[in-house]
């Protein structure tokens, strides 16, 4: 039809087939070649496309390239002076502060900020670890950090001054030291029951930014080492220089059944995604009280790392095993 791309029928029809892989195709094969060659998924498939896909598939070998490749990562000389400054244990996390212009970088004992260029160490939180998880909010310049020790603290990004509002798996020593007797035994039933904040140990938190938000409001997510899944809200003070925050754990749900590894919000899916050590990955979303789960994919080991390809509607996944699942 002189468009120049072939649609599913007309690919079906072609005698391109005989071509690849020395004709050997079966019809179903066949047929999923033209999904596979179909990157961006406008339903065809031009010149274009298949050159290139032929090209790849030539070039590679089991996923393994063959052919030696012109370009090469150069890695930018270290200063001293920022060489004095690494972290002590390995970094588990980056993040980009837009608020200060800074990039964070987490290990478990300390949390640092640097200058982007040149790179150069400016300041470090002054809280104590073991540090588990860190996010940054978007529409407040405020500082989420969580400890493997079960707490959760809030600080300014501004000049990193702790906030008057966190989360504790168990009342602190001062608060059990001043308790009369009817808070103690409100403080046990919690334990009991199961129903106490930060029961297992974050290992993921993010800004719950598809959850819709009254004014004043923030709400984020909490993945633990246990495979629960927490949405929290936090309602910020009225006036500037207010103390009054309040935070409240609106949903507490077990999505998975080892560590949660990470937690990404996918707009284009309109819901959350959650990888985990008990090898699957979930979509999901928030329905009143609970979570619900959308789609589920099976990688049959941990996953470590996933990301989401919202052209080409893929999911990229980093498992235990030696190649990556897609």
């Amino acid at each position: 039809d002189n468009m120049g791309s072939l649609t599913p029928e007309q690919w079906m029809n072609s005698s391109i087939k005989f071509y690849l892989r020395e004709g050997k195709l079966t019809k179903e094969e066949y047929e999923q070649y033209f999904l596979r060659i179909d990157a961006n998924c406008d339903g065809r498939v031009s010149w274009e496309e298949l050159v290139e896909y032929i090209l790849l598939e030539l070039t590679s070998m089991t996923g393994a390239q063959i052919v030696d490749s012109p370009i090469t990562l150069n890695r930018s000389p270290v200063t001293p002076q920022v060489l004095q400054h690494k972290h002590r244990e390995s970094i588990f996390k980056i993040l980009i502060s837009t608020w200060t212009e800074e990039y964070i970088t987490v290990s478990r004992e300390s949390i640092k900020f640097w200058n982007p260029y040149p790179l150069a160490y400016k300041r470090k939180l002054p809280s104590q670890g073991p540090f588990s998880a860190i996010c940054c909010f978007k529409n407040y310049q405020l500082l989420g950090v969580s400890t493997t020790t079960r707490t959760l603290r809030f600080y300014s990004l501004l000049n990193l001054e702790q906030l008057p509002i966190g989360l504790s798996a168990s009342p602190s020593s001062k608060t059990i030291k001043s308790m009369n007797f009817n808070n103690a035994l409100q403080a046990m039933k919690q334990l009991t029951d199961s129903m106490i904040p930060l029961f297992n140990s974050p290992t993921q938190i993010i800004e719950a930014t598809l959850t819709p938000i009254s004014r004043d409001e923030i709400k984020l997510i909490i993945g633990d080492d246990c495979g629960f899944i927490e949405l929290y809200q936090i309602t910020m003070p009225q006036r500037r220089t207010g103390t009054d925050y309040k935070i409240d754990r609106l949903v507490n749900y077990e999505l998975h059944h080892r560590s949660i590894t990470q937690l990404t919000a996918i707009d284009e899916q309109k819901c959350y995604a959650s990888s985990s050590q008990d090898g699957t990955l979930k979509f999901f979303t928030f329905i009143h009280s609970t979570v619900h789960v959308t789609k589920k994919f099976e990688a049959g080991s941990q996953i470590f790392s996933f990301q989401f390809f919202g052209n080409q509607r893929v999911i990229a996944m980093c498992t235990m095993g030696n190649e990556p699942f897609i």
